[in-house]
């Protein structure tokens, strides 16, 4: 019996050094917690157990630190304002706390713990992953950040942001899927700023960006196949546009395609409104397939656009439209093209729209238009089902080097005559192939041809010399003597 006592007593001795070798902390009255946790200064430390609750308290955690996540970069804009980065995946479960370890599972959560702890501003790190049933309302200056439009897996946001206050929005490297019947974005407050680089909207029904007011910056946005809203009147044809922007808005746009929306692709409208798309010559924007009644782009009441290279393709009735007194659009090297007649769908044919309609350019109510390009690069206008340009007239025009080809009317004015009015300035401008290159009332006679492109191989303006070797070319570049 001794015997066995003495082996029971040195087998419990035996493991109690084993589970002290094991859990040296606890043993030693100590705990090990991950300190500023998933912050470039996070520290695995060892403390006290007597003093766990309070390290837990300012956003401590048990256990030692996992490797930091490597944060995405956002650069889509600038801004003085503290952000405070939380953390978002749709596969988080149990204790959430928007660290890397514990992360939200939905922007609204993370949002409402903002609210919460009066953060000055929140940017939102969010994983690959479908977040559904979500909706994010702004009370603070935010920024959305996912892993890129093109990336496998994507961030995928079927939500509705919904921004009503002075805040900062900022998203980037996001798709937003259908949300429903509200525009995917709704920026509301005339001193909001939003910037959206990186981003894709697809098959969102209804506006992908509706904003009044404030300032806008979009870089490499793609918009997919805007749906018009069903819910919607009969004849409110803006309510497939893919952006609407109207208040007094300050923007630009650069290297983004919108393609496929079933009303407009871009609404620019309201006194104040002006919109830069590619204004520092950097990249060159597309909008092209869309099928509304008012434009592909439509610059109206007073708004001005700039929009170097852009390039309209394949949009129905209207390629792009200007109206309104003060309404000005300046559109160096445009190239516009092939818009059509559109058989069938609900309400964009030609019974519903006009089919007075169909151009690739239509200005009306005394708007301003001017299209320009050079020798060696003229802007095109072309391939219209009906015509060139729809002119009611009076408005100001300014054409300078380009081509208007390929349409059954090159250009069509109504509503009186132009004839030596010093607000219309057309030169050097070459009428190709139109069946009627002029259509209207007290048209002036076009001036005589010129060897218009300069390095097409062509005798533009059949006087036996071509290119270089004419005379109208002595000024080009591709001309001059090394």
């Amino acid at each position: 019996m001794k015997r066995f006592l003495g082996s029971l007593i040195l087998f419990t001795g035996i493991v109690a050094v084993l589970v002290f070798l094991s859990h040296p902390l606890q043993a030693s009255g100590k705990v090990t917690v991950c300190h500023n946790p998933s912050t470039p200064n996070q520290k695995t430390l060892e403390i006290g157990e007597e003093s766990l609750a309070d390290h837990l308290g300012h956003g401590d955690l048990d256990g030692p630190c996992a490797p930091l996540q490597e944060t995405i970069a956002y650069v889509c804009s600038t801004s003085d304002i503290a952000y405070k980065t939380l953390y978002v995946s749709s596969e988080a479960w149990g204790a959430q706390r928007g660290t890397v370890e514990r992360p939200f599972s939905s922007v609204s959560t993370a949002l409402k713990y903002a609210e919460k702890m009066n953060l000055p501003g929140v940017e939102l790190q969010i994983k690959p992953g479908l977040y559904e049933n979500d909706m994010a309302m702004l009370s603070r200056p935010t920024r959305i950040v996912g892993p890129g439009q093109n990336a496998n897996p994507s961030a995928e946001l079927p939500l509705s942001i919904i921004n009503n206050g002075a805040h900062e929005l900022g998203v980037q490297g996001v798709v937003f899927r259908a949300a429903g019947f509200s525009p995917a974005i709704t920026v509301s407050d005339l001193a909001a700023d939003t910037a959206l680089c990186d981003v894709r909207f697809e098959s969102v029904v209804g506006h992908a960006l509706r904003q009044t007011g404030g300032t806008l910056h979009i870089e490499g946005g793609i918009f997919n196949s805007t749906a018009r809203n069903p819910k919607a009147g009969s004849d409110d044809h803006l309510t497939g546009t893919a952006m609407v922007l109207d208040g007094g808005i300050m923007g630009s746009i650069n290297n983004t395609h919108v393609d496929g929306s079933s009303g407009s692709g871009l609404h620019v409208s309201g006194a104040g409104t002006r919109i830069d798309i590619d204004w520092d010559g950097s990249s060159q924007s597309v909008f092209e397939n869309g099928s509304g009644c008012l434009g592909a782009v439509v610059v109206t009441s007073g708004a001005e656009l700039n929009a170097n290279r852009l390039t309209l393709d394949g949009n129905g009735l209207r390629g792009v439209s200007a109206e309104g007194s003060g309404t000005t659009v300046d559109l160096p090297f445009l190239t516009a093209t092939s818009t059509k007649l559109l058989q069938g769908g609900l309400d964009v044919t030609g019974e519903t729209c006009g089919f007075g309609a169909v151009s690739n350019v239509y200005a009306a109510s005394n708007a301003a238009v001017n299209i320009s390009g050079t020798s060696d690069d003229p802007f095109t206008i072309s391939d219209s089902a009906l015509a060139g340009f729809i002119i009611f007239y009076p408005i100001s025009l300014s054409l300078d080097r380009g081509t208007i080809n390929n349409n059954p009317i090159g250009m069509s004015v109504e509503g009186g005559g132009y004839c030596d009015d010093p607000a219309w300035s057309i030169e050097n401008v070459l009428w190709i192939n139109n069946i009627v290159d002029f259509d209207g009332p007290n048209i002036c006679p076009p001036e005589p041809l010129r060897e218009f492109a300069c390095t097409n191989g062509v005798d533009d303006d059949q006087d036996g010399d071509i290119d270089c070797a004419d005379s109208d070319c002595s000024g080009a570049p591709a001309c001059s003597s090394p």
